[in-house]
């Protein structure tokens, strides 16, 4: 499924620093993309003035610059890895993955679409049909945490429920793509926990996805992004729900309804989808809202979502 030593973007931070820089995670190694496209410019022999002025514009700190750049950045990321041995050890540039934070990899996209309904086996367990076309609805930015955040419980519902998800990482303006050229417009894959309120998204006959699916806290995203190049067949990944030790969701992607190929295809087909958009594909069976008795998050469970390849996220709920 995965090809050579695998590279996943982060942001991070550390206790000295107070704000998120963009990163490179090898192994348990983070790089500080900046700091370290800095330091291979002037071994390159730039003076340190435009050593600093060109990393600041072609690797910015800043998460989300870094990301709306899209695909040209993947080259330099390899660069950087290739250069890796130069920098093992050396402040500021390279740090052990104990000692940095971890925020969400892509903190506020352009667009932050789910897809539900799209595993066959989800389907079944909810007793509904499959779907002739991809349901496609949004979340709030807002939502967003980094991949050990705590998610929060809400005052206004009880029925919180858990959605393990494979999330796809857009790399590239795109419109009107075909399935055959779609996976050519992925930066990469992350994970995702789409947080939903049962109580709020049945309260009528049309399901309130947006709200239900858009408090504060309710998506846990990381632990960072795993390179599409790393990455010959989307369809092996096996993703699990983990709540209290106790695995609630299990499956291989392949049961999704709609794949990768399908979502980029039938999205670009009605918006131009941008560098950094993100798509949370869909939730396999097990949620706790079909279990007998339902399962709910309450506070003092920690829930954790694990794709191996990717990694995993690990949430506590206050």
């Amino acid at each position: 499924m995965f090809i050579g030593v695998k590279m996943l973007i982060v942001s991070f931070s550390t206790p000295d620093l107070n704000r998120a820089s963009s990163g490179l995670l090898i192994d348990d190694i983070i790089v500080d993309l900046n700091a370290a496209y800095q330091r291979l410019l002037l071994d390159k022999g730039f003076s340190a003035i435009e050593a600093k002025r060109r990393s600041y514009k072609i690797m910015p700190r800043n998460i989300m610059s870094l990301i709306n750049r899209g695909l040209d950045i993947v080259p330099l990321l390899y660069e950087i890895r290739d250069y890796l041995k130069n920098f093992i050890g050396v402040k500021g540039v390279t740090y052990n993955l104990n000692e940095v934070k971890l925020h969400a990899p892509v903190p506020n996209p352009g667009k932050l679409m789910g897809i539900g309904l799209n595993y066959r086996r989800h389907v079944e367990e909810t007793g509904s049909k499959i779907p002739k076309a991809p349901i496609v609805f949004t979340k709030a930015v807002t939502s967003i945490i980094g991949p050990y955040d705590d998610i929060i419980l809400p005052k206004i519902s009880n029925q919180i429920d858990f959605e393990g998800e494979l999330v796809i990482v857009i790399g590239k303006k795109c419109k009107y793509v075909s399935r055959s050229e779609a996976l050519n417009y992925v930066l990469g894959y992350t994970i995702a926990n789409d947080v939903t309120a049962r109580d709020i998204e049945f309260m009528d006959s049309i399901h309130q996805f947006f709200r239900s699916k858009s408090l504060d806290t309710f998506c846990p995203m990381g632990p960072g992004i795993l390179l599409g190049d790393f990455v010959n067949d989307w369809r092996k990944f096996r993703i699990k729900t983990i709540l209290n030790n106790v695995v609630m969701q299990d499956s291989y992607v392949d049961d999704m309804i709609f794949g990768v190929e399908d979502l980029i295809n039938h999205l670009s087909q009605d918006m131009t989808l941008m560098p950094g958009d993100v798509i949370l594909t869909g939730t396999p069976s097990g949620v706790g809202f079909r279990r007998n008795p339902p399962v709910f998050l309450k506070s003092g469970d920690i829930v954790e979502v694990n794709i191996e390849g990717i990694g995993f996220i690990k949430n506590y709920v206050k």
